[in-house]
């Protein structure tokens, strides 16, 4: 799963996590930027946004947020919400 999320500076960043790792990118410039390479990056892999942080998030944080984050995508296809 990659987390991706927009910092109070009105930079962007994100993560990969795979199980306990987390791999972190950024900041970058602008979202599309982010979007651009994470559809180059990783094509295939599911991806969350988060809402707008205070500061780059430590690896608990963003592997506790995504997982909510994609869990509630999850809940709201199956409940049609």
């Amino acid at each position: 799963m990659v987390v991706f999320y927009p910092l109070d500076t009105g930079k962007w960043v994100f993560a990969e996590v795979i199980g306990p790792s987390v791999i972190h990118f950024g900041p970058f410039e602008s979202k599309k930027v982010v979007q651009e390479l994470l559809s180059d990056m990783y094509p295939e892999t599911p991806s969350v946004e988060l809402s707008t942080q205070r500061a780059m998030l430590d690896d608990d944080a963003v592997s506790i947020l995504g997982y909510a984050a994609a869990r509630r995508a999850v809940v709201k296809e199956e409940t049609g919400e």
